[in-house]
């Protein structure tokens, strides 16, 4: 890939014509021959189908939300960054540990919808979260996915927030399977990932580095594997699923409008039932994203091209990270960490705490980070996106 900054059509503007002021009415005179001339037009609206629909609809919704929750929390445009939310819509995906009650994965995708681009930042599990030692009145140390257990997803979301600066817009919590699930329904049990090194498990099997297509057990199996490495490189091969993933969809959105409505169509059922059984909380009513994908199923049915070339706008997967942490107890093999010079008796946590992962991720947001962190696509697997 060479860049994160893939070209987006954006809406041209529309000629005008000055108004012409009206004559008197006079009598019929001579004219000369009449000669062909040209109407303005409107220039064709150029916008892809997620700008004009897709965008605009989650960022109006992100904003009626941090409104609300701004309203009912004075704090909360303190924890997070006005400016660094601007015209970003972000996501939340936290993932159930195998015991079903810890978030061993917590993604947060931030989209940028003036470029259709996703930055993914990992929250490492093990950093230490005072807000949850807060929550429940007592002086021992809680690590960060212990959160959603001891105060569900409105101690999470605080918490992310406090961490990252970005608001928590569209949170879904899954069970462990979910991902496994996905594959198997939605991709065709069988999704092409860039196994970014060697993963020599105890408990999840062998898988060389290089490019490999994989079922959905297989692709569970190398998300959960952290016993030949640390849990950076559980967080970083996760990522690179969710790039995978991604890279399938606008595969198929670029195969016909057919298949991209029958794609998008067969996506929405199977989150429609994982909804309807219970293996997924969110924070948002999920029927907002049924009914968009409902109406973009059938705007791209019958409505043309739309962009099809470009996979109908869907964003690109630009970049990935994981912000610093260093060790949070006088023991070196402890797992339990905190931000880079963190202090947790802080009474702002997001001043005194959070503030240098909180650097990193507006840094890394911003691109003065450098590197995708998917550089093992290209020189490993060969992938040009």
């Amino acid at each position: 890939m060479a860049g994160c900054n893939f070209p987006l059509r954006h809406e041209l503007p529309t000629p005008t014509v000055e108004g012409a002021t009206r004559t008197p009415f006079l009598p019929l005179t001579p004219s000369p021959e009449p000669q062909d001339t040209l109407e303005p037009s409107e220039t064709p609206d150029a916008r892809t189908y997620f700008e004009k629909y897709v965008y605009p609809a989650l960022y109006t919704v992100a904003e009626e939300r941090r409104e609300e929750k701004a309203q009912e929390d004075p704090d909360f445009w303190h924890r997070v960054d006005r400016e660094l939310n601007t015209n970003r819509v972000n996501f939340v995906i936290l993932g159930l540990g195998s015991e079903g009650l810890l978030t061993d994965s917590m993604q947060v995708l931030s989209l940028d919808i003036t470029k259709g681009e996703i930055r993914v930042i990992a929250v490492p599990r093990g950093v230490s979260a005072p807000e949850v030692s807060r929550y429940e009145g007592v002086v021992s140390t809680h690590m960060a996915n212990q959160a959603h257990i001891h105060g569900g997803m409105p101690l999470t979301e605080r918490m992310l927030e406090d961490a990252t600066g970005l608001s928590c817009d569209f949170a879904m919590l899954v069970d462990m399977e979910f991902l496994s699930r996905a594959v198997e329904n939605v991709f065709g049990n069988g999704l092409e990932v860039c196994i970014p090194w060697e993963i020599d498990d105890v408990n999840m099997g062998y898988f060389p580095a290089g490019l490999q297509t994989l079922n959905g057990d297989e692709i569970l199996a190398v998300s959960r594997a952290r016993y030949y490495g640390t849990y950076f490189n559980r967080d970083s091969v996760q990522q690179f699923v969710l790039k995978a993933m991604l890279r399938r969809a606008r595969t198929e959105f670029t195969s016909g409008t057919l298949n991209a409505a029958s794609f998008l169509t067969n996506a929405l059922i199977f989150f429609e039932r994982e909804q309807r059984e219970g293996s997924m909380e969110t924070n948002f009513n999920p029927s907002l994203i049924f009914n968009l994908a409902g109406q973009l199923v059938r705007e791209i049915a019958t409505g043309g091209a739309g962009g099809e070339a470009s996979g109908f706008g869907m964003p690109v997967f630009c970049a990935r990270y994981e912000f610093s942490t260093e060790n949070n107890w006088d023991s070196d093999n402890t797992t339990r960490r905190r931000p880079i010079g963190g202090n947790p008796d802080a009474n702002d946590l997001v001043a005194d705490y959070w503030f240098s992962s909180r650097s990193e991720v507006k840094d890394f947001l911003g691109g003065v980070i450098s590197g995708t962190g998917f550089e093992q696509e290209s020189e490993i697997c060969g992938l040009s996106e």
